[in-house]
Parts: structure tokens; C-alpha cells; sequence
């Protein structure tokens, strides 16, 4: 899929409308996923539902990691 600016804008509008700016606090955690690590901070700082992500191994011990998939079935 190409992600064409008819796609693009409205979705950076959306988000500038209803995202939440959130300041990360870090958090320990020191395995291989490290560089992915900014992430799960974030999610957590502003106190996310979910993380979605493709690889649903990165922190599996995190109840907010889901797929892109599963997160379409738990909330439809």
C-alpha cells in the first residue's frame, strides 16, 4: 500500500485535533527490544489501552501490546 498525501493529511489532521501530547517517563527495561523501548513509555505515560504493533513479541508481558488484527476483533 502507498501511503499517498490523500491519505497522509487527514490523518495528521486527526491526529493534531485528538492527539494527547505526552511527556515519556522512562521506564527499566533491558533486552533486545531497547531501541523500541520509547514506545512502551510513551504508551504508558499517557496511559494507552493499547500498543499496536506488527510484532506482537516486543514486551510480551505488557497487556496493552496487541496486533493490528486483534485490536479490529476487541473493539468492533
Amino acid at each position: 500500500m502507498e501511503f499517498t498525501a490523500e491519505l497522509i493529511e487527514p490523518l495528521i489532521h486527526f491526529i493534531r485535533i485528538k492527539g494527547e501530547f505526552v511527556v515519556a517517563e522512562p521506564i527499566k527495561y533491558e533486552r533486545e527490544d531497547e531501541p523500541d523501548k520509547k514506545f512502551l513509555e510513551t504508551a504508558i505515560s499517557g496511559k494507552a489501552k493499547y500498543l499496536i504493533t506488527g510484532n506482537k513479541n516486543y514486551f510480551p508481558e505488557y497487556e496493552l501490546i496487541t496486533g493490528p488484527a486483534q485490536l479490529l476483533k476487541t473493539t468492533l
